[in-house]
Formats: C-alpha cells, structure tokens, sequence
C-alpha cells in the first residue's frame, strides 16, 4: 500500500511538473514582453514621425514667407496693379499716360495717375 501510495506521489508530482512546464503563463509573459517592446517602439516611431514632419513644414513654411507678397512689402517693395483690370504691373511697357494705377504697400495703398512714362 505505501508503495502504490508512493508510487501515485511521484506520478502526480511528474503531472504536476509537466503541467508547469505546458502552462500557458511562460508564454503569456513572453507574449506581454513582446508587446511591451512592440509599443516602445511604436511611440519611438511615432514622436521620430512627427519631429521629422515638424521638421519640414518649419522648412516649407519658411520658404513660403520667403515669397510671400506681404514679406515683399514689408521689405520695401509695392505691389502695382492697374486699377481698371487689376493686372499686376511688371514693366513700364504696360504703362501709358493718363493710365489709373493702385499701389499697395505694406501699410495700405493709394492710387495714382500716371503722367510720364520713362523706359530705359
């Protein structure tokens, strides 16, 4: 009988061992540290992502302020357009006596005639 009983132990200890070693735990945690690592480098991506198109949209939005209209005139330059069909003036060519122009500068505009007419 303490046979047999002995017997059964070991053989309940031998399932009990088999069932820690096949217990679905080992591979849980392994599957937790997986995600984990996933994640980290998933935030890692992302905030790489978005400093870099942070990055460039500074750059764009630089060289769109480099060409923007405002920006000219707020370096000195004026816009001039002709008052009748609002065209842009970009030579004296365009000009004739008598012509209306409006001038826009970078704190308003005025309008103006045209009395002489000079080409290089």
């Amino acid at each position: 009988m303490q046979q047999q009983l002995t017997h059964k132990n070991n053989a309940v200890t031998l399932l009990n061992k088999q069932l820690q070693h096949h217990t679905p735990l080992r591979l849980i945690a392994t599957q937790q540290h997986a995600l984990t690592q996933s994640i980290s480098q998933l935030h890692y991506t992302i905030k790489t992502t978005l400093h870099n198109k942070q990055a460039d949209f500074a750059v764009q939005l630089a060289k769109l302020d480099a060409i923007s209209p405002l920006k000219t005139l707020e370096r000195g330059y004026a816009i001039v357009q002709d008052q009748q069909t609002h065209h842009i003036i970009r030579s004296v060519t365009q000009l004739k006596t008598g012509s209306l122009i409006k001038t826009n500068l970078k704190d308003g505009t005025f309008s103006s005639k045209v009395i002489r007419v000079d080409s290089k």
